[in-house]
This record gives C-alpha cells, structure tokens and sequence, in this order.
C-alpha cells in the first residue's frame, strides 16, 4: 500500500501531519510548486525558508529506501485559513532552482585556457551559486553539452539566457525533484530508450 510523506528536512526529518498536498509541475512554469495544508497544531513545525521534501512510500520501491522523492521546495509563506469550520495552515512553497530566477548579479563564464564552457558547465556555475545541483541524461554520462562561448549576463539574471542556449543546442533544463537542475537532450533520451528495448 502506498502512502505521501511529507518531511520538514530542516527540522531534522520530521514527518508532518497532512491534510492535502497539491504539486504543479509544468515546462511553462520552469520551477515547480507546492500547495500543502496542515492542521494548526503542525504550526511550530514549520517555518518559511525550511525545506520540504513530498515522498511516495511503498514497500514495492527497490530505490530511495521505499520512499521515492516527488518534490522538494522551500517553503515561501504560511498562512491561516479564513474558514472557522477549518483550523488549519496552508503552506505555499517553491523549488529550490526558483532562486536563480529571482536572483539578479552580473557575472561571467570566462573561457579556461582558451578552452570556452560547455553549457553543463555554465549551469554548474550559476547553480552553485545557490548551493543546486546540475544533472543530465542519462545520469554519470559525459556533459551531454556543447561549448556555450563567452557567456556573460549585467544586473539581471542569467536563467533567460541559460534558457536560449539550452534551446540552441536542442535541450531543455528545468527543475527536477530534488530541488536541482535537470538538462537533457530530448531527441538523444527517447532515441537511447528506444534501442534499449530493442
């Protein structure tokens, strides 16, 4: 049987006590989000900019301990429900990569050597800035990317262009479940899944 679990990460693991939990997740919307409700009693369990990671525990899931990640976010705002019939909290929270939107810097990707970045390479840079990893498909593969040039952005930040040189090069990058980046080129994946199974 097959069971959500919602855990306050920053506060140890504690598991929270739930009512509803919605995620919306969407290419459009670059970064996912979470709509959770909580009984009022749960209040001093959570707190804004803690953690939050949404897993799907069931004993027939070999990875991840039986507890598969759904969503990680960090939470943005809590708020009491208007109802007196329900005396509960909703908690709004964002993905992690969210910060690289929002954020506004001027920096660099500088050629090393003579030798310019790859776009992986980039995304890298920008994302440690803010502590988020970088994956690719399939995963412990070489950077999938190819050389990004003199990647610069002033007082703005750098995810719209990460965006273009992703499109250039024929790949998407997007937020994943743990709270990271996700880049891969969707024409290679659904190309190498095919002759697996052949």
């Amino acid at each position: 049987m097959s069971k959500v679990v919602v855990i306050n990460v920053a506060r140890g693991g504690a598991e929270l006590l739930w009512r509803r939990v919605r995620i919306r997740k969407s290419l459009d919307d670059i970064c996912h989000t979470m709509e959770l409700e909580i009984p009022a009693s749960e209040r001093a369990r959570v707190r804004k900019h803690d953690r939050i990671q949404v897993r799907l525990e069931n004993p027939l899931i070999n990875d991840s301990g039986g507890r598969r990640l759904v969503a990680t976010v960090m939470i943005d705002e809590i708020t009491a429900n208007a109802e007196p019939s329900n005396h509960g909290l909703t908690v709004l929270g964002r993905s992690p990569a969210r910060d690289i939107i929002d954020s506004t810097w001027t920096d660099a990707a500088w050629p090393v050597n003579g030798d310019p970045w790859t776009l992986a390479a980039v995304a890298e840079k920008i994302a440690g800035k803010f502590g988020i990893g970088v994956s690719w498909f399939p995963q412990g593969s070489p950077d999938p990317t190819s050389c990004a040039g003199f990647f610069a952005w002033q007082n703005e930040s750098p995810w719209a262009k990460l965006l273009v040189e992703a499109s250039s090069q024929g790949s998407l990058l997007t937020s994943n479940e743990a709270g990271g980046l996700y880049l891969w080129k969707p024409q290679e994946t659904a190309r190498s899944s095919s002759t697996s199974t052949s």
